[in-house]
This record gives structure tokens, sequence and C-alpha cells, in this order.
């Protein structure tokens, strides 16, 4: 099928993001836990909103089981990519650290051990110590201490992202799809207003001109990771091409702000509306 033109969608109504579209939470944890989206919510929110547009971070490999729906429904998805995700290159701490302490039975957290097997608690605890540890750290220092982790653990941080993300072939058959459009969401998945000049412009342009090359198709929209977006931020997302930038607040505004807001904050507008 052909692409469809993209559905016109005022700058002030804010657009549901999603991440990691899942048919249970049971047994979740972490940032397994907080990612995820449940498709049957989804599904509410598109019967009861009425709306027709959704969009995706990160570049999940279970944003495929939004494929039915979106074609019963008509609605459209921009799913955002970070390419640094796709090329199997970087390697986000939190999923490597949620998935460690989900299959690992003992998990040694910089010295520290915890019985992650038979209590749940203790998995959610252990989360908790490296997401201290390493969310104020920079990327550099982020990627030494999931290495260090890992090695405590007689493990690879591979292993733990190997399935979570799409590949370029699979991303590649999304972008055919009619109802579905590509947007950037970073190579590294930084958050842009504590990074430099240099690095922003970086995370800005090279994903758009590496997605639209891989994928043959045209990128015209970012959304920031994190949400984090500041002046300097928008100007650059419009020099390096843009026509449209998302963030994660509600109360953003202007084409290089778009807002947006979580499912749940989504279904629970619609639930005080009833």
């Amino acid at each position: 099928m052909a692409k469809q033109e993209m559905v016109d969608v005022p700058e002030r109504d804010a657009v549901v993001y999603l991440h990691d579209i899942r048919e249970t939470t049971d047994g979740l944890s972490g940032a397994n836990l907080s990612n995820a989206d449940l498709l049957s919510d989804v599904e509410t929110y598109l019967e009861e909103s009425g709306k027709k547009v959704l969009t995706a971070d990160d570049g999940y490999r279970s944003v495929r089981l939004l494929l039915p729906l979106l074609e019963r429904t008509g609605a459209r998805l921009v799913l955002f990519l970070t390419t640094g995700f796709l090329d199997r290159t970087v390697f986000p701490y939190e999923i490597v650290a949620s998935n460690m302490v989900s299959t690992l039975p003992r998990v040694q957290v910089f010295g520290e051990e915890f019985d992650t097997g038979s209590d749940p608690e203790a998995r959610e605890v252990a989360f908790k110590r490296v997401h201290r540890a390493l969310k104020p750290q920079s990327y550099k220092r982020r990627v030494r201490l999931i290495d260090r982790l890992a090695a405590e653990n007689n493990t690879t941080k591979e292993q733990f992202v190997s399935d979570v993300f799409l590949s370029w072939d699979e991303a590649a058959e999304l972008a055919r799809h009619s109802q579905i459009d590509i947007g950037a969401h970073s190579h590294r998945h930084l958050h842009l207003p504590d990074v430099g000049k240099r690095t922003q412009l970086y995370e800005l342009l090279f994903p758009r001109l590496r997605l639209a090359r891989r994928l043959r198709t045209p990128v015209t929209s970012i959304a920031y990771p994190y949400g984090g977006e500041n002046a300097r931020v928008q100007r650059y997302a419009r020099a390096c091409g843009y026509r449209s930038a998302f963030g994660t607040s509600p109360e953003s505004a202007g084409p290089y702000a778009r807002p947006r807001q979580t499912l749940t904050d989504a279904l629970n507008e619609l639930s005080g509306h009833r």
C-alpha cells in the first residue's frame, strides 16, 4: 500500500507516546515495568479518544504488536528510532540492569550481592542501586560501569538487550508500512541539554541522515530523549532539517517542543471526562 499523508495534529494537542508494548506486565521489574504499555490500554485509548495518531520511542521490537490494531482502527504510528540501538552499539543501562536482575539468580552490584532469583523485592532494590549509580554519570562513564557490572556477574551486556530492540531489517519492514512514519530519537539516547554543542548537533543530525538513507524514507521529526530540550536544542533541531520535534510534557508548546503525554495520563484524562 502507498504511504498516506501523515495526519495533521494541532500543535496544542498532546500526542500519546509509548515504549515497550506488552500483553501483560506480570513478572516485570525495573525499567521493563516502567516502560511497559499494555496493548489492551492502547486499544482502549484509541477507541475512547477517537484519536488517530500514536508515537513510540526507542524502537522496541514489541511495537510490532500494534500492527493489527493500527490496521483495524486506521490509526497511524510515528516510530522514533534510536540509531545506536539499531546498530547494537549503544546499550541502555536501564534495560541491561533490568534484564540482568530479572534473569540471573544472584546479582553482584558493585560489590553488593542480591538474591534476585527468589525475591522480587531484591530485584527492585538491585535495579535501583544500579540506577542511582549510573544516572548522574556521563555517557562514557556509564559504558565503563555497565561493563564492570557485567564482568562482576561473569556475563556480557549484549545478551541482555539482544532481543529487545528492532534490527535494521525489521525497522525497514515497518518503515514500508502505509500507517507508519519514521522519526529520529538521537543516536545514543543522551539528555541533550546536558551535553555540548557539537554533541547536540551530532545527536540530532546523524540519526536523521542515517535513518533516511538506510530506511529510504523521509525523516522530518524527532523526539528528544527523556524529553530533554531547551532553546538551543530546539534551534539545532530546526537547523538539522526537522519540521517538528516532540518532548515528553503535555505543557510543551511550539513546532520544536510538541507536547506529548503518557498512555496512563491520557487514560486518566478520559476517565475523568466520562
